[in-house]
């Protein structure tokens, strides 16, 4: 008869063996996917508050359940603590522009990508205001005239009140209105970043605490260089072209662009300049001649282009038209915009001096991919 430490053994054995045939009949593996769909919104998403106690909705999903969140104002998570997962979270913000970045993990320790939302906290609102905006041309980064369209708005109703708008924060001539959403207005003269500032008040005649401001670059006599369109939308795995646009040339003989983007999940598939419907240099009849070094190379995200214009009798190209056509392919979802960077920009007018030199009164304004 065997003891019972020996049956007790023989048990054990039994049943360690039953659990490994077990586990790999089922062929369970461990879990290796993080938690998807995460996301941080503040205050339902609102824009901006009043208060700096915000409410958090946090939310992701996982097979296996989300049990812990990370949240901070820091996107390095600095001195933030995993703690127990739950969909509302109380949170205070700082004044002006706060962001909130929150991570999530599962019970097998995977830990989805980071999330972030932002809310402008706007702290001791005072009079009529706490919130007020002002947009020139609808948020428009350039014009050729002086004469602009201000939009102007506020958190409260003033309807009956006034405003006043001028193009220096100090509002030297102090001249009150009646209050108006849309206003024309005259920019200082001079090409360069011009600065429109507003204020309201109430009937009472309390004044906003806070100046609203917004900028607009004048380009009365520059010559601006410009993508269309700006941005340039593709869903994931589509392609696109994006047009290099000169406006308001002024005896062009030739131009050089060099331009960087970052080639995460993007690249270039084809450029043309040649082969463009229009082209500027083109609109006079002149032969136009690519520079030999105009290509694009997709593991430095770096693109190329020049070229210029040639005819007996030609005395450079005045107006607006289309230089290049860059065609982009957008390979995985963009955490963020691509943008296109100008890196070098030469205009050289006709008559093009010995040695050549650039024409000095260029702008150029970058432009960005998104899906």
């Amino acid at each position: 008869m065997k003891s019972t430490r020996e049956l007790f053994l023989l048990s054990a054995i039994l049943l360690t063996f039953t659990f490994l045939i077990s586990c790999e009949g089922n062929g369970s593996k461990p879990d290796t996917q993080a938690p998807t769909d995460p996301g941080v919104s503040i205050n339902e998403g609102d824009d901006f508050t009043f208060s700096d106690q915000v409410e958090l909705a946090l939310y992701a999903d996982d097979n296996e359940g989300v049990i812990q969140m990370k949240v901070s104002a820091d996107p390095a998570f600095t001195d933030a603590e995993w703690q127990d997962y739950q969909e509302l979270l109380d949170w205070e913000v700082a004044p002006g522009e706060s962001w909130v970045y929150a991570l999530f993990r599962d019970a097998s320790g995977n830990v989805s990508d980071t999330v972030s939302d932002n809310i402008n906290y706007y702290a001791d609102p005072t009079g009529p205001d706490a919130y007020i905006s002002i947009d020139i041309n609808d948020g428009d980064p350039y014009t050729f005239s002086e004469s602009v369209t201000l939009t102007i708005s506020s958190e409260y109703d003033v309807t009956s009140g006034e405003v006043r708008i001028s193009n220096s924060q100090s509002f030297p001539d102090d001249e009150w209105f009646a209050y108006q959403d849309n206003l024309s207005w005259e920019l200082e003269s001079g090409d360069g970043l011009k600065n429109v500032y507003a204020q309201i008040r109430d009937g009472q005649g309390n004044i906003s605490g806070g100046v609203a401001t917004d900028d607009i670059y004048l380009a009365t006599a520059s010559t601006v260089v410009r993508f269309n369109p700006d941005p340039l939308t593709l869903p994931v795995g589509s392609d696109g072209v994006v047009t290099l646009l000169i406006e308001q040339a002024q005896n062009m003989a030739s131009a050089r662009f060099v331009i960087t983007f970052d080639l995460t999940n993007v690249e270039v598939l084809d450029l043309d300049v040649a082969g463009v419907s229009g082209h500027i240099l083109k609109s006079t009849g002149a032969n136009l001649i690519v520079s030999p070094d105009t290509d694009y190379d997709n593991t430095e995200g770096r693109i190329v282009i020049g070229a210029l214009a040639r005819q007996n009798g030609f005395t450079g190209v005045s107006g607006d038209g289309p230089f290049a056509e860059i065609r982009f392919r957008v390979n995985a979802t963009l955490d963020s915009p691509v943008e296109l960077l100008f890196e070098e920009f030469e205009i050289y007018n006709y008559p093009v001096q010995n040695p050549p030199t650039p024409a000095g009164n260029v702008i150029v304004f970058d432009g960005s991919i998104i899906n």
